[in-house]
């Protein structure tokens, strides 16, 4: 990887979109307070407005998080809302399945108290892949023709996936996860490709559900196998003299090839904590540097194979 190709010199705060799982669920690793109060997800959301942030990422799949923001998005504000789809559990895709996918649109609006959205995506990647897949791309592209969003797409994990999807050439939005440990779409040239096709970049994982965020000692029995990785990840930080939030933003911010980064957030004071990392200037860290950090095992880099331990 060329670093001369990578950075770019801008990346204004707007590039930053707030991911809502927190609003709605007990979600993330390093979550020792649960699900985000009312009270500081509306001033998250009040802030986000005040500093120019529009994107909101949210999903039926994150508990009462649609209801929620609909209730507290500040007013005379404009934010780009991105949606995600339900999965669809038959092997088989059907007309059931669609009108499936039509109606929780539609209750997405209504909870969020929108008339349309900024984009939709489809949340399992897996889901367009199943026989009659195609139903499902095909009523994305009639949503976008009926103004109700502007952008389709979907989220994904790997490289295979990416290439698979580009074979449908139906996207305008991919979701993908990149941080320190995870850097696989990096490795593989995947972002340049797909900004090659104009394609919008979201970067979802950030700080990887929190693992980046923790200290070794905290790390659950599961992450044995990369101990050495984080003592090696821990170290990088003690050498630059920055904290983890610090390193994970600098590593990420100035890819050119990102149009946002969606980052979770607990509570208001970790909002602010990551408002700050991202406009402050650092010592420029040489690229190679976080190469080095990169690990490879999926079950590490994939969350949801957590729960299957």
């Amino acid at each position: 990887m060329n670093s001369q190709q990578i950075f770019s010199k801008t990346h204004g705060i707007d590039k930053i979109g707030i991911g809502t799982a927190q609003f709605g669920l007990n979600y993330g690793i390093s979550n020792t307070q649960g699900k985000t109060s009312l009270t500081e997800a509306k001033d998250i959301l009040e802030l986000a407005s005040l500093k120019g942030i529009k994107l909101i990422d949210t999903a039926p799949a994150y508990g009462d998080s649609e209801k929620i923001i609909g209730n507290i998005l500040p007013l005379n504000c404009h934010f780009d809302i991105v949606i995600k789809t339900p999965h669809f559990p038959n092997k088989t895709i059907t007309n059931e399945d669609v009108l499936y996918l039509r109606n929780t649109f539609k209750q997405s609006l209504l909870n969020l108290k929108q008339s349309s959205a900024y984009g939709i995506l489809i949340h399992n990647v897996n889901d367009l892949m199943k026989p009659n897949g195609d139903l499902l791309i095909n009523n994305l592209i009639d949503l976008r023709r009926q103004g109700l969003v502007k952008k389709i797409g979907v989220s994904v994990y790997t490289s295979e996936q990416i290439d698979e999807v580009l074979q449908k050439n139906f996207i305008d939005i991919i979701q993908i996860p990149l941080n320190i440990f995870d850097q696989r779409l990096l490795e593989k040239g995947c972002l340049s490709k797909l900004k090659r096709q104009q394609i919008e970049i979201h970067v979802r994982s950030i700080f990887l559900q929190g693992l980046l965020l923790m200290n070794i000692d905290s790390l659950p029995p599961f992450f044995t196998s990369i101990k050495e990785n984080f003592q090696k990840y821990e170290q990088f930080i003690k050498d630059h003299q920055i904290n983890k939030i610090d390193a994970a933003i600098h590593f990420i911010k100035n890819i050119q090839e990102i149009d946002k980064l969606i980052f979770g957030v607990n509570n208001l004071r970790q909002f602010k904590e990551i408002l700050a990392a991202y406009e402050s200037n650092y010592p420029l860290i040489e690229l190679s540097k976080y190469y080095e950090l990169a690990i490879h095992q999926t079950e590490i880099l994939e969350p949801f194979r957590w729960q299957q331990q």
